[in-house]
């Protein structure tokens, strides 16, 4: 709300704007915003490491329903997995899943913000 607020002039119609959409926050969410731990709940989000090659990739996209955060060997965020890379990188350029590696058709750096 505090962010709502520096990011809105100080003027009347603003004023009322932002006292309504805090009423509307308050209804949906109580007294406090959830988290995005909350949200995506306690155990993580589905990884795999950037040196896997894009096969395996798959299975595990497969089996979680979902993209892949990816991981370098300090288990750092490096990179992200969706289905619309393999689909672009992969099988429309004709490579072969089992020896392209993750690290080469991944969308690299993603921005992101912390669970908590």
């Amino acid at each position: 709300l505090s962010a709502m607020q520096s990011a809105t002039p100080n003027v009347q119609g603003n004023q009322a704007q932002l006292l309504v959409m805090q009423a509307m926050l308050g209804k949906i969410f109580g007294e406090s915003a959830p988290t995005l731990r909350g949200i995506i709940g306690k155990g993580g989000f589905p990884n795999i490491m950037l040196t896997k090659n894009v096969r395996d990739a798959a299975v595990l996209m497969t089996k979680h329903r979902k993209g892949l955060i990816v991981l370098d060997e300090d288990d750092e965020l490096v990179g992200i997995l969706t289905p619309k890379d393999i689909l672009n990188r992969v099988l429309v350029t004709n490579k072969s899943p089992d020896l392209t590696a993750v690290s080469s058709v991944m969308t690299p750096n993603p921005d992101f913000v912390s669970p908590e």
